[in-house]
């Protein structure tokens, strides 16, 4: 097998290729179950809003039935309305746990893939805060049932704040008190708990601002058997209810939430000074990773467009993972179009997606646009000469391209690019044209693109004529394309000695035939099919 020399853009620290091999047994049997397409793996972002919204949703209808001035029994009864109630509040409190649980685990996945640093501090930043504020809106709400958990960590939560000089008096004196929390206590704790919510939802919308068609949900297959599961064990397995809250008692062990009260246990054992200095600790980890958990190496550049030669098509605009480009007037008077693209250097994470969609090749990071990567690909062809009975194996280096640079067998020429969706379409035809017996390109999966849509769009360009469009001369049944996860290199070799005996068997043997033209035109009337 050989292999084109071509520079690694370091897009993570090596560290988080050691953190990846704890979940890549996981990935790997989830798309052997469900597939892909339906991975929880790929879509803990998404289930994470849909568990926000049906937290929402049940804790409106608790509110109904909420009284300030007798918490604990309005909450037994809800429980004893077998027929609604009991499992609305068991779904309230799964859900919210499962929101909790899934956003650690999409955080965990984000540091994995460096999604961390750059134009996606942003992200990360909200993503961090919104964290923060989940959990202390699961504590107001575990503190307005009024049991002996809810005592607990109102109690410890109390010590905490006493430790910093903030109230002229102990907030611990409040639970001394023999006639117990007044109303105004529990109006506080829920409105925190109703407001956190809205102020998430808020969080959100920051939170995808920089990423262009955002999915909000899962797809509607998972979205509802997660319905299902969680009114199922609602249903089965209600929550039923602690002993009420006593201020002539202090307990020093209760059951606790494991998701949200587990640091009450912790309490028993360091002082309160000591646990405020480790949520302090958690928080600064947190919120500086993304200034000393990324690349030692890290030269990518934000992509360049060539004013002068853009025909305002409008398709690098459409296909941008993250709304960096847009369209504006050209800075000289042009008869032929109107508006020319531009990039914004501090939303562009330099994934070259926009090198593959234009027709004219005129855009791209530095030396990377399409015409230096047709350059590339003939200088490849001329080296290697892959011949009739040879593939092409061209592999995302944020995949597999590594792992199959040492495994692939002969007769594969292993081409690594920096991204599936940043390759031209007229590379692909000229290794055809001058007599590769096929193409083979394996990408991230769909819904785990590092760069959200780039095997999507080549998928697009390759078959449905997305612009820049594979063309209908090209012997399509010698190119194949697929997405495969970084613990799927099995499947992968799989494919790869699949499609050689298919190019092998193939009637029609593959010819060197030329260079040819290549169509530097794009339909700018529609900006592209299937936009």
């Amino acid at each position: 097998m050989t292999t084109r020399k071509t520079p690694y853009y370091e897009t993570r620290p090596k560290s988080a290729g050691w953190l990846e091999k704890l979940i890549l047994p996981l990935d790997r049997f989830f798309n052997r179950v469900y597939g892909a397409k339906y991975n929880p793996i790929y879509q803990s972002g998404t289930i994470a809003s849909l568990f926000l919204m049906m937290t929402i949703a049940t804790g409106l209808y608790q509110l109904i039935f909420y009284k300030l001035s007798a918490p604990y029994e309005s909450v037994a009864g809800l429980e004893a309305q077998w027929y609604l109630g009991r499992w609305i509040r068991a779904v309230h409190s799964y859900a919210g746990d499962g929101l909790l649980l899934v956003l650690v685990f999409h955080v965990f996945r984000m540091i994995i893939q460096g999604k961390t640093y750059g134009p996606r501090l942003l992200a990360w930043l909200t993503g961090v805060l919104m964290i923060g504020i989940i959990l202390i809106s699961g504590w107001t709400g575990i503190v307005l049932v009024w049991d002996i958990q809810a005592q607990k960590i109102a109690m410890e939560g109390a010590r905490l704040l006493d430790v910093m000089p903030i109230f002229s008096e102990p907030l611990m004196r409040a639970f001394t008190k023999p006639e117990g929390q007044p109303a105004t206590f529990f109006f506080l704790n829920l409105l925190l708990h109703m407001v956190f919510p809205m102020v998430v939802l808020a969080l959100f919308w920051v939170h995808t601002l920089r990423i262009t068609k955002p999915a909000l949900l899962p797809p509607k297959k998972t979205t509802m058997w997660i319905i299902v599961l969680m009114v199922g064990l609602g249903m089965v397995w209600p929550m039923g209810m602690l002993p009420k809250a006593s201020q002539f008692a202090s307990p020093d062990i209760v059951n606790v939430d494991l998701f949200y009260s587990w640091w009450i246990q912790a309490a028993r054992f360091i002082s309160s000074g000591w646990l405020l200095v480790l949520w302090a600790a958690m928080a600064v980890f947190m919120f500086s990773l993304p200034w000393w958990y990324r690349p030692k190496m890290h030269q990518l550049e934000a992509s360049l467009p060539r004013m002068d030669l853009c025909t305002g098509c409008n398709q690098c605009k459409l296909d941008c993972p993250y709304g960096a480009i847009n369209m504006i007037d050209p800075p000289m008077p042009r008869d032929d179009t109107e508006k020319v693209a531009n990039v914004t250097p501090s939303y562009c994470t330099s994934c070259g997606i926009c090198a593959g969609s234009c027709a004219p090749m005129i855009i791209g990071p530095p030396n990377r646009n399409g015409r230096n990567l047709l350059e590339e690909v003939r200088e490849f062809q001329k080296e290697y000469q892959p011949g009739a009975s040879d593939i092409v194996l061209i592999a995302c280096e944020q995949g597999l391209a590594e792992s199959l640079r040492k495994a692939a067998p002969e007769g594969v020429h292993h081409y690594p690019v920096h991204c599936i969706g940043a390759l031209h379409t007229s590379q692909v035809e000229f290794l055809l044209r001058r007599g590769a017996g096929g193409v083979l390109m394996i990408g991230c999966p769909e819904k785990d693109c590092v760069y959200r849509l780039g095997t999507r769009w080549m998928k697009e360009r390759l078959y449905d004529n997305r612009e820049a469009e594979l063309h209908e001369r090209v012997d399509k049944s010698r190119v194949r394309i697929t997405g495969l996860g970084r613990g799927e290199l099995k499947e992968a070799l799989e494919m790869v000695r699949q499609f050689k005996e298919d190019i092998n068997s193939s009637k029609t043997p593959a010819k060197d035939i030329g260079d040819g033209e290549v169509n530097m035109e794009c339909d700018t009337a529609t900006g592209g099919p299937n936009a």
